[in-house]
């Protein structure tokens, strides 16, 4: 809620509500340890980990003082952090993290902003990323998922060509509601990964 709710909405009392509630499940965080299978990443998990510890604590001090600017800027690398981190334990696919980094400033910069110019780059660069997600396999453990994977990315494709389509003759509440969607397939699509 705070990086898909507070954040883009700017609602500050939200961000500073979120840090104490973070501070327990960072705790518990800090106190698990990988499984065995996973000790080969041990390193790049410790050094995510601390990343994640050091932008919780830059969200944190720009809570308690009110730095409204200093709020955004810590909650986008503390959410980076934590994605960093994830993917540590459990790489996403490619094809989706290259989709992922041009929906990226769409959703959270250039849609907000209504920069036309920027969110047609944008739409068009997801529109290139979908034929190569529509080829990604998944990896062994997910294969009984690969169908919906594709099911749901070919939806993630008809929703960025409907922006695409409203892009062509823009009316920024329709262009911020297709971007919205787009939006919202991307995450289905994540959540094949858990």
């Amino acid at each position: 809620p705070m990086w898909h709710e507070a954040f883009p909405a700017r609602d500050f009392d939200a961000i500073q509500a979120s840090v104490p509630e973070f501070e327990p499940l960072l705790s518990a965080l800090d106190a698990a340890t990988l499984p065995g299978i996973l000790q080969d990443r041990q390193a790049d998990w410790d050094e995510g980990k601390a990343r994640l510890m050091e932008s919780f604590q830059d969200l944190k001090g720009a809570a308690n003082s009110g730095d409204e600017e200093g709020m955004l800027g810590s909650a986008e690398i503390f959410h980076m952090s934590y994605e960093r981190l994830v993917r540590v334990i459990r790489p996403v696919v490619p094809e989706l993290d290259l989709f992922h980094r041009n929906l990226y400033g769409v959703y959270h910069y250039y849609g907000p902003g209504y920069d036309l110019e920027k969110i047609r780059d944008g739409a068009n660069r997801m529109a290139e990323a979908v034929p190569p997600l529509l080829g990604a396999t998944l990896p062994t453990r997910l294969e009984d998922r690969q169908a919906e994977f594709e099911a749901r990315v070919s939806d993630l494709g008809d929703r960025v060509a409907g922006l695409l389509m409203m892009l062509e003759d823009p009316v920024q509440e329709d262009v911020e509601t297709a971007i919205e969607a787009v939006h919202e397939a991307y995450k289905a699509v994540e959540n094949i990964f858990g």
